[in-house]
């Protein structure tokens, strides 16, 4: 997520680095009945909150349903509901 183009979730917003973030999985094959684990990763230096606690560039956090996501100074704001198409 980020300024540029090139992110998959580009948001049009000054305040964000060109790669603000990033939101990924982890599926671990010893316990496939489980649901994979959702990661976000702080690629920032303007600010990446995660239910308002500043994370700081590199810092990774396991990413919950219904978690609010705060990018930049002037705050894009969106609460988290991971979806998955997935299949063992």
């Amino acid at each position: 997520m980020g300024r540029s183009v090139n992110c998959d979730v580009h948001l049009k917003n000054q305040s964000l680095s060109a790669q603000h973030c990033r939101i990924f999985r982890v599926i671990d094959n010893n316990y496939a009945d489980l649901d994979p684990t959702v990661f976000i990763e702080d690629l920032s230096s303007n600010g990446t909150f995660l239910n308002g606690t500043k994370l700081g560039k590199g810092v990774r956090r396991v990413l919950t349903h219904g978690a609010k996501l705060s990018l930049g100074k002037n705050a894009t704001t969106c609460a988290c509901e991971p979806v998955f198409l997935w299949s063992p």
